[in-house]
Parts: structure tokens; C-alpha cells; sequence
């Protein structure tokens, strides 16, 4: 009788819990221009470049990311479908950073930056910023 009791409770306490959370999340309202779904990558689109130099890295600077959430980025070459290697926890405080290239992105390629949500990230995030190919 006794488990039934504390079974009812767990499951109960976790129903409220999620109910809260929607909540929250469903009062969020970010939007702009460069939306992120959860657990997803967005090809920068704002962003195009072309490149200068070969395998370079990228820079991003005066990144703002709604909501203080963080977002990774990188390099994606458009012309061969290439991309670089992910830089973690970019954020509104953490707002600079380069961005890795591959040796096989060539000089006059287009480059974009990609961003990518993390998963338990349930809210559109919005990004800004500027960057430089290099």
C-alpha cells in the first residue's frame, strides 16, 4: 500500500513539473531573422562570404544570442558541401571566437556560418552578429 503511495507521488510531482516547464516555454517569445529549432543546424544565410584564403579560420564577433542561451557555429563551404569543425558555447558573453576552416576550402568560395541548438533547447533562438571570412 505503502508503494502505491510513493509511485502516485513521483508521478504526480512529475506531471506538475512538466506542466511547468511548458509553461515557461510556451511564454517565450523570441523571434528575428535567424531561427534555431532544437537539436538543429541553420546555414546563416544573412551571413555569406567569400573566402580569402585557404583553409583559413573564420571570425565571429559582437555575436548576440537570444534568451542567454548558448549556440555552437562553424564554417560551411557552399560550393563543396564542406564543413569545419564546431565551436562550442558561443553566447551573448561569449561573443567572439574564431571558426575553424579545412584545408580544401578554397580561396573565392562561398562561406556561410552554420549554428546549431542544442537539444534540450525548446525555444526558437535568435542569433546576430558579424563575422569575417578571411
Amino acid at each position: 500500500m505503502e508503494h502505491k503511495k510513493v509511485v502516485r507521488f513521483l508521478g504526480v510531482s512529475l506531471l506538475l513539473a512538466m506542466m511547468m516547464c511548458t509553461a515557461a516555454f510556451a511564454t517565450s517569445g523570441l523571434s528575428a531573422f535567424c531561427l534555431l529549432p532544437p537539436n538543429n543546424t541553420n546555414r546563416f544565410g544573412a551571413g555569406v562570404g567569400t573566402k580569402e584564403a585557404p583553409g583559413s579560420s573564420a571570425y565571429l564577433y559582437d555575436a548576440m544570442v537570444g534568451g542567454g542561451y548558448e549556440v555552437d557555429a562553424r564554417q560551411w563551404d557552399d560550393e563543396i558541401e564542406l564543413a569545419g569543425p564546431w565551436t562550442r558555447d558561443v553566447s551573448t558573453t561569449n561573443n567572439e571566437c574564431y571558426l575553424v576552416g579545412k584545408p580544401k576550402m578554397y580561396e573565392g568560395h562561398t562561406i556561410k556560418i552554420e549554428f546549431s541548438s542544442d537539444l534540450l533547447t525548446f525555444v526558437d533562438v535568435v542569433v546576430d552578429g558579424r563575422w569575417d571570412t578571411n
